[in-house]
């Protein structure tokens, strides 16, 4: 269900997973929402909402009891960026998707909120939501013991990046684990880690210098100084590449991120395909305006326009910026640039809404 709700009847306590909230965003979205943008509607959880049909949901799931806190509020599980945003620009109401649950329905959304869209988790952020999902695993799970796996589905991130923040949990280290079927197993036990090793030795400075001679003259003759070993010069250091020393931005000056580079860097591979079409295309016309009688049998009226088509599609296709919805994480729910990270030009500008778009 989805209507405008009052901002002060929104919740969030305990429930913001991330280390801190982004300034730039926040700003970012607060001039957005002045200029007359659009964003989604925020996601909370309300005891008293209905479900969706065919959604079967018991009573607080018949594994924990409400919490001391519970009120008839409204639980922020996604949006918060958004909800602030609004607060900052004297918004009195904000459009949200209210959904049946209780605060720890809306804690588990938030664990792995932004793990497929929106802004990027940090590590910290994941680190976080690891520590917070253990804090409560007993009113999300129901037991003392999840499983990592169980930790890492609701966390959105990998059991082995889970298994190494509860290392650093010293309550985290029980005997058993009960998985999703309900059976519990024992673990093996797990090796500590690897202590950090020990600071080099400093050399101590013991050299006692001898006491001063008299030479023939009766003055005293100053010692020899030791000897010191002289290392050799180190090698200069190899060449770094230009990638290692150089940013690589977008036609709009903006950062692309590192997971996008594999793709983006291979640009030329269309240029090359755009330079082929084109020597084609020019060939052709030339052969059609002088009557070329080697080329007699081809169909200039529907030959011409599908390679102008072609030739249109694989323009459009190459890399132009960073897509500003997704952030570049090219997520699969990211309408705007498939799931790619980023955009052609002519999309960005036909999809992108203007007060979004940045200028070159």
């Amino acid at each position: 269900m989805i209507q405008n709700i009052q901002l002060p009847e929104i919740c969030q306590n305990g429930l913001q997973i991330r280390v801190a909230i982004d300034e730039r965003t926040v700003n970012d979205y607060a001039e957005a929402i002045q200029n007359g943008a659009k964003f989604p509607p925020v996601i909370v959880f309300h005891s008293l909402a209905v479900p969706p049909p065919g959604e079967i949901r018991m009573p607080s799931d018949f594994r924990r009891s409400p919490p001391a806190d519970a009120e008839d509020v409204f639980w922020l599980a996604d949006g918060f960026h958004r909800v602030e945003a609004c607060r900052r620009v004297g918004r009195k109401t904000v459009k949200a998707d209210i959904r049946a649950g209780d605060k720890y329905d809306a804690l588990k959304f938030a664990l792995s909120a932004n793990s497929a869209h929106g802004l990027r988790r940090s590590n910290e952020d994941k680190r976080n939501a690891v520590k917070v999902a253990w804090e409560n695993r007993l009113h999300l799970f129901g037991v003392d013991n999840p499983s990592e796996r169980q930790i890492a589905e609701v966390c959105g991130v990998s059991h082995v990046f889970v298994s190494n923040q509860l290392v650093t949990v010293t309550s985290s280290r029980p005997s058993s684990t009960v998985g999703k079927d309900g059976k519990e197993r024992p673990l093996p036990p797990r090796r500590p880690p690897s202590p950090p090793p020990p600071p080099p030795p400093v050399p101590a400075d013991d050299f006692e210098y001898p006491l001063p001679e008299t030479d023939e003259f009766g003055l005293d003759a100053l010692p020899e100084p030791p000897a010191v070993a002289v290392p050799p010069p180190l090698p200069p250091p190899p060449p770094r590449s230009i990638s290692s020393r150089k940013q690589v931005l977008d036609s709009l000056g903006i950062e692309v991120p590192p997971e996008l580079l594999p793709t983006w860097v291979r640009a030329p591979e269309l240029d090359e395909l755009l330079s082929s079409l084109s020597s084609v295309r020019v060939a052709l016309r030339k052969a059609q305006a002088a009557n070329d009688k080697l080329f007699l049998e081809v169909n200039f009226s529907g030959l011409l326009p599908l390679l102008d088509r072609a030739y249109g599609e694989l323009a459009a296709t190459k890399p132009f910026a960073v897509c500003p919805i997704c952030q570049g994480y090219g997520s699969d729910g990211c309408r705007a640039c498939k799931g790619r990270g980023f955009l052609g030009k002519d999309r960005y500008y036909r999809v992108i809404p203007p007060e979004l778009q940045r200028k070159r």
